[in-house]
């Protein structure tokens, strides 16, 4: 079987931890995971060490600096050639600034998905790491604050974009959160005029989310690996697993998936997803 050439998707995404230091209401990770725990680094590498992936995104449903050996995966990753980022809460870029810096890392996302939660620490977090990328000389990472739009953050997308451009961060990039509803494309429609018309005035760059399609971008664009191993369709499908790392082959893998693809149409949860 030619997995390389027909069956795998550019994006590995890979789960470094279910543990959290904040409590978002909105998280669907107590859904997930009832407990805090961490990849090991050995099962990372199995899925790393595989032929056809291009990008590594280090997240999942839990903060991915709480795992202590998350710079160390973020090396082996860029070593392999592979462009790595990770999403993060920033509540812990402060004190791990040094070691991102020098760990290989092309772009880090902030995320930024309830004003409410955004503290004085948070900022003072990103603005202390630009200031010592700029120190150091570095142009890389890039970093990105990351929306991922939902009901109770449309009346904010206006006041985060003002704060992303005060951060200095390179862009601010939109993506739809599960479960997303039909009356929401109107809302996201009003929302992204405003957004495109801050941006003509500040020259912020913005990425938006593209047209839902059957199967979705996700899943064609990315496999996601959970903390254990399982291979699932994406961060919101871990009831579907299409096998386990550590048990199968990476070939009997890619062929379950390949299989879901082609009935995805008739999954009641991903034929109505819509993000």
């Amino acid at each position: 079987m030619n997995t390389q050439n027909k069956y795998v998707p550019p994006i590995l995404q890979v789960e470094p931890s279910t543990d959290c230091n904040l409590d978002c209401p909105f998280c669907f990770r107590k859904k997930y995971s009832q407990k805090g725990e961490n990849i090991n680094f050995e099962v990372f590498k199995k899925a790393v060490d595989q032929q056809g992936f291009r990008y590594l995104s280090l997240h999942g449903w839990g903060e991915p600096l709480m795992n202590p050996y998350l710079v160390d995966m973020i090396k082996y990753g860029a070593e392999k050639g592979f462009s790595v980022n990770f999403t993060t809460n920033a509540t812990l870029v402060g004190e791990k600034a040094e070691g991102l810096l020098s760990s290989g890392v092309g772009i880090i996302a902030f995320s930024i998905p309830d004003l409410s939660l955004f503290s004085p620490d948070i900022s003072g977090n990103i603005k202390y790491f630009h200031e010592l990328k700029k120190q150091k000389g570095f142009t890389f990472p890039k970093t990105y604050i990351n929306i991922a739009m939902m009901e109770c953050n449309f009346d904010t997308v206006e006041e985060t974009l003002s704060i992303s451009n005060d951060l200095g961060v390179d862009a601010v990039n939109f993506e739809r959160s599960y479960p997303w509803k039909p009356e929401y494309t109107k809302e996201e429609e009003k929302i992204f005029r405003k957004v495109n018309d801050f941006t003509e005035k500040t020259g912020l760059k913005i990425t938006l989310p593209v047209p839902h399609t059957l199967p979705c971008r996700l899943f064609n664009t990315t496999l996601f690996m959970r903390y254990n191993g399982d291979m699932t369709p994406c961060c919101y499908r871990p009831d579907i697993v299409f096998g386990n790392i550590n048990s199968e082959t990476f070939d009997e893998i890619m062929h379950k998936r390949n299989i879901f693809r082609e009935e995805m149409a008739e999954d009641p949860i991903c034929s109505v997803c819509g993000i």
